[in-house]
C-alpha cells in the first residue's frame, strides 16, 4: 500500500509526533507497543466514495527481554528526536549514502594494526548508518537497531534507577562541591557570549595561559547542561562518524609499529557501554537541572531543552576502536594503567565493578576526542567529561570507600587531565580545583606509604603466570601513585602553583622498567625481571630516590620513570625560590634575597647534576623514546623557571605591571638581559624536542609549552633590547647558534652558554633560519611552529589565538 496517501497513526496523531507511516505498523508503536491505526487522508477516502480506507493491523509480539519502562518516569525514550526534521535544524548537514571505509589497507593504516590480527573484521552493518542497513529505517528513523542488540539490560531497574532517588545526599554535595566553582548572578547574554567557543575572546579567563586582559572572569553555569544538549544531539545524529569526512580530521599515522594495541570493541560490549552511560546521562542531567534551581537565589534557569531524545547510542565499533586508539597514543605512555601494551576493555569490564569501569572507558574515549578538530568529537568529549564528572562525584557520595578503589582513583585520574587540557574554560576551572581534592583521596588511602613485594616469598615455588599477575596488580598500585605525582607536576608547572606531592611522602616503590611492564608473555617477563633484579636491588622509592641524589650518591643507572620523577622536587625547589625572592624585593630585604640567589645558584646545579645523570641513561639507550622527550621537555621548562618568574611574565604580557619598572627591576628585565642566551638555549630545547615526538603521540599540553617559550623568548628580546647587547662584536659578525637544531651539550651550544657571544637563531619545519629581529618575532614565530606542527585540539587553537592577540597588542 501506498504510505504516501496515509497521515499519522491515531497513536502518533493523538501524541502529536512524527509518524513514519510504516504498514503494518509505525515505528513508534512497534517500539512502544502500541496497537497502530493508519488513518488515511481526506483527499483518499474521496476518492475512495463511501469506503474508509481501513488496512488490517494485527498485534506484533516483541520479545519477552524487551524492557518495559515504568510509567512513573517522565522520560521519554522514544527516538523522535532521530528524525529528518530534527536532523535537519542541527547546524552540520546530514550527508546520505556516507559510508565508513571498508578496505582493509585503509583501516589498518588509520589505526596503525596489523590486518592479520583480524582487529577490524567488523560487519559492515556495523558500521554504517546508510539507508537500506539492516535495522535502520529509510528515513533515519531507528526503532531499535539490530546491532544495538541491548535487549538484554533493564534500563528501567539499571540504568535509570537513579531518578528514583531525587533527594540523595549527592544533590547536596553538589551544592557544596559544584556552587563553590560557580558564580550565583543571573544569567546575562554576556556571560553565554563569554563561554562561545566561536569569539576570539570567549575563554581569556582560563586558570592558566593568560597573556591577554580576560573579558570575563565569570563561570556561566548553563555551560555544563549545554555540554550535555550537544552530547545527545551529536550522539542522536550517527551520519557524522559516517564518511570519510570523520578520518581527515585524524592526525597522520607515526612510523613504525606502536607499543600499544587496543583490542576490537565488540558490539555486546559497547550495547553495555550505552545501556549504563544512559543512566549517567539522566542523572547528569538531574543534577544540573536541580543545580539550575539552586544556583541563583531562587530565580530558576529557562527549562532544558526537552527531555532526553533516545537511547545513549555511542559511535560506531570503528570510532570508539579509532578514540580508543588516540588516548592509547597520547595519554597511556604517559599515565600507564594496562600491563602487556594490550588495553582490553572486555577484561577491565569483566575484572571490576561496571560501573566504575565504563565510567574509565568514557574517559578514555573522551581523551582520544579532545584531539580532533571535527566539532562533533569536541561536543562528544566536552560532554563525556561533564558526565564522568558528576558520576564519579554521585557514586564517592554513595560509598565513600570508593575513594580509595583503583579504579575510581584512575578515573578521576583520567578526568582531571582530560578537563585539565580541554581548551574549555568550565572543565578546566573545574580541574585546577579539584586537583587538590584527588590528590587528597590518594594521599588518605595509604597508597604513598611503602610496601614490600609479595614475590619474595613466592618466587621459589610459583608456577610463572601466578608470578606474573602477582607482580601486575603490584605494578598497577605503583603506577597509579606516580601517574598521580606526573599529572600534578604537569598541571602545577602550568598552573604555576606548588606541587601537592611532598617527595618525602612518597614511599610507594617508584615503578619498574616499560619492557618488564609491557611482556606479553609470562616466560618473557620472567627472563626481564630476572635480569633487572639480578643484582638484588629493588625499586626506590621517590623518597629514597630523592636522598640519595641530594647526598651524591651513585645514581647513575636510572629509569626513565626515576628520572622522570627526580624533577617533581627540583620544580617544587624554583617555585618556592622564586616566590620567596619576589617576596623579599617587594620589603626591599637584601639580605634575604642573596640568600635565595644562593639558593637558586644550588638548584642550577641539581639541574645541571640531573642533566648529567640523563646523558649516563641515554648512553645505555638506543634512542629517545616518546616518554623521555616528554621528559625532556618538562626539564627545559623548569630550567627555564630558574631564569625567569612566569608569574610576571604575564602580569606584564596583560598590562598589569608598568613596563619601565619591570624592565629597570633585577628580578625583572635586567636578570632577564643577563640569563638571555639561557632563555633562548632552554626554549630552543623545548621545540626540538617536540619536533621529535609525532603529532600524534604528543602529550595534550605539548601547545602550552610552546606558549611558555613563546612568552620566555618575548621577554628575553625585550630586556636585552632595553639593556643593549653584552658583546661589542657587530651582529654581522655573530656566529648563528641554531637554537632549535643542535642538543644542549653540542660545543656550539656549550661554547655559547659560557661565552653568550653570537646570533641565535631559530628553524622552520623546512630547516629555513628564523632571525628574531623584534620581541613580537619570537611569539609570531611560536604561531608559526604550532600551526606547523598541526593544531588539533581546542586548546592548541585557543593558544594560537591569544598568542596572535598578544603579538597584535605588542606590535612595534
Amino acid at each position: 500500500m501506498n504510505t504516501g496517501n496515509l497521515i499519522a497513526c491515531s497513536a502518533c496523531a493523538r501524541a502529536k509526533v512524527k509518524c513514519d507511516k510504516k504498514l503494518p505498523t509505525c515505528s513508534r508503536c512497534l517500539y512502544k507497543r502500541l496497537q497502530c491505526e493508519p488513518r488515511p487522508t481526506r483527499r483518499s477516502k474521496l476518492r475512495a466514495g463511501s469506503k474508509t480506507l481501513t488496512p488490517s493491523t494485527r498485534d506484533i509480539t516483541l520479545p519477552q527481554t524487551r524492557p518495559r519502562l515504568s510509567t512513573s518516569y517522565s522520560v521519554d525514550l522514544n527516538f523522535g528526536g532521530l528524525n529528518a526534521d530534527a536532523t535537519a535544524s542541527r547546524s552540520r548537514p546530514v550527508t546520505q549514502n556516507r559510508r565508513l571505509p571498508e578496505d582493509p589497507d585503509i583501516i589498518d593504516l588509520l589505526l596503525h594494526q596489523p590486518s592479520h590480527t583480524g582487529t577490524f573484521n567488523i560487519p559492515s552493518e556495523h558500521i554504517s548508518l546508510e539507508s537500506g542497513q539492516p535495522g535502520v529505517e529509510q528515513n533515519g528513523f531507528v526503532p531499535f537497531p539490530v546491532d544495538y542488540d541491548m535487549t538484554s539490560y533493564d534500563f528501567g531497574s539499571q540504568a535509570f534507577s537513579t531518578l528514583q532517588e531525587p533527594s540523595t545526599p549527592f544533590l547536596g554535595a553538589t551544592n557544596g562541591l559544584l556552587a563553590l566553582h560557580i558564580n550565583s548572578s543571573p544569567h546575562t547574554s554576556a556571560d553565554h557570549q563569554a563561554n562561545n567557543n566561536s569569539s576570539p575572546d570567549a575563554e581569556e579567563s582560563w586558570p592558566c595561559f593568560q597573556c591577554n586582559p580576560p573579558s570575563s572572569d565569570r563561570i556561566n553555569p548553563r555551560i555544563g547542561s549545554d555540554y550535555l544538549h550537544k552530547l545527545e544531539d551529536t550522539l542522536n545524529d550517527q551520519s557524522v562518524w559516517d564518511g570519510d569526512d570523520f578520518f581527515t580530521y585524524l592526525p597522520p599515522v607515526p612510523n613504525g609499529k606502536t607499543v600499544l594495541r587496543v583490542e576490537p570493541v565488540q558490539s555486546s560490549l559497547r550495547d553495555k557501554l550505552m545501556a549504563i552511560s544512559q543512566g549517567f546521562l539522566s542523572r547528569a542531567r538531574d543534577i544540573h537541572r536541580v543545580m539550575g534551581e539552586n544556583t541563583r537565589s531562587g530565580r530558576c534557569n529557562p527549562p532544558a531543552k526537552g527531555n532526553i531524545s533516545g537511547f545513549f547510542i555511542l559511535p560506531p565499533p570503528l570510532v570508539l576502536q579509532v578514540f580508543l586508539w588516540a588516548y592509547a597514543s597520547r595519554v597511556e605512555p604517559y599515565l600507564p594503567c594496562f600491563p602487556t601494551g594490550i588495553i582490553s576493555l572486555t577484561q577491565l569490564v569483566n575484572s571490576h565493578d561496571e560501573h566504575l569501569s565504563v565510567l574509565l572507558i568514557l574517559l578514555m574515549a573522551a581523551h582520544g576526542a579532545i584531539g580532533i578538530a571535527l566539532p562533533e568529537a569536541r561536543h562528544f568529549a566536552s560532554g563525556l567529561i561533564e558526565i564522568c564528572r558528576l558520576s564519579m562525584f554521585d557514586l564517592l557520595e554513595k560509598n565513600v570507600e570508593l575513594s580509595s578503589n583503583p579504579v575510581m582513583l584512575r578515573c578521576a585520574l583520567l578526568y582531571v587531565h582530560a578537563a585539565a587540557w580541554s581548551g574549555t574554560k568550565w572543565h578546566m576551572d573545574l580541574s585546577a580545583a579539584q586537583l587538590r581534592l584527588f590528590t587528597s583521596m590518594v594521599k588518605h588511602s595509604g597508597m604513598l606509604k611503602a610496601r614490600k613485594s609479595s614475590l619474595a616469598d613466592m618466587i621459589s615455588n610459583t608456577g610463572h603466570e601466578v608470578l606474573w599477575k602477582v607482580w601486575q596488580c603490584e605494578q598497577m598500585h605503583n603506577r597509579l601513585v606516580y601517574s598521580y605525582v606526573a599529572l600534578d607536576q604537569e598541571l602545577s608547572l602550568f598552573l604555576d602553583r606548588e606541587p601537592s606531592f611532598d617527595i618525602g611522602d612518597l614511599r610507594s616503590p617508584s615503578p619498574e622498567g616499560d619492557d618488564i611492564w609491557n611482556a606479553r608473555t609470562a616466560e618473557t617477563w620472567r627472563v626481564l625481571y630476572d635480569n633487572s633484579h639480578r643484582s638484588g636491588s629493588h625499586p626506590l622509592s621517590g623518597a629514597e630516590l630523592f636522598s640519595k641524589f641530594m647526598g651524591e650518591e651513585h645514581v647513575e643507572e636510572l629509569s626513565p620513570v626515576e628520572l622522570r620523577l627526580l624533577l617533581q622536587p627540583l620544580q617544587t625547589f624554583l617555585y618556592h625560590l622564586n616566590k620567596s625572592a619576589t617576596h623579599s624585593l617587594s620589603h626591599s630585604s637584601q639580605r634575604l634575597l642573596h640568600g635565595l640567589l644562593n639558593q637558586l645558584e644550588e638548584a642550577r646545579y641539581l639541574l645541571k647534576r640531573w642533566y648529567t645523570i640523563w646523558r649516563s641513561f641515554l648512553n645505555r639507550s638506543d634512542n629517545l623514546s616518546i616518554t623521555t622527550n616528554c621528559t625532556m621537555v618538562l626539564f627545559h621548562l623548569i630550567s627555564l623557571n630558574s631564569v625567569t618568574y612566569f608569574p610576571d611574565i604575564e602580569r606584564l604580557a596583560r598590562g598589569e605591571m608598568d613596563v619601565d619598572t619591570f624592565l629597570q627591576s633585577p628580578w625583572g628585565g635586567k636578570r632577564y638581559s643577563k640569563e638571555a642566551h639561557q632563555i633562548w638555549c632552554y626554549s630552543g630545547q623545548v621545540i626540538r624536542h617536540f619536533r621529535r615526538m609525532p603529532n600524534s603521540n604528543r602529550p595534550f599540553w605539548w601547545s602550552g609549552a610552546l606558549y611558555r617559550v613563546a612568552l620566555c623568548m618575548w621577554v628575553a628580546h625585550l630586556s636585552t633590547r632595553t639593556h643593549g647587547p653584552h658583546t661589542s662584536t657587530p651582529a654581522s659578525e655573530l656566529e648563528h647558534i641554531a637554537m632549535d637544531t643542535y642538543p644542549l651539550d653540542h660545543p656550539s651550544i656549550l661554547r655559547y652558554l659560557r661565552r653568550p657571544e653570537g646570533q641565535p637563531v631559530f628553524s622552520r619545519s623546512d630547516g629555513s633560519p628564523v632571525l628574531l629581529q623584534t620581541s613580537t618575532d619570537a611569539v609570531r614565530h611560536c604561531i608559526v611552529l604550532l600551526k606547523e606542527m598541526k593544531t588539533g585540539s581546542q586548546l592548541d587553537e585557543e593558544i594560537v589565538v591569544r598568542l596572535s592577540r598578544l603579538a597584535e597588542r605588542w606590535k612595534s
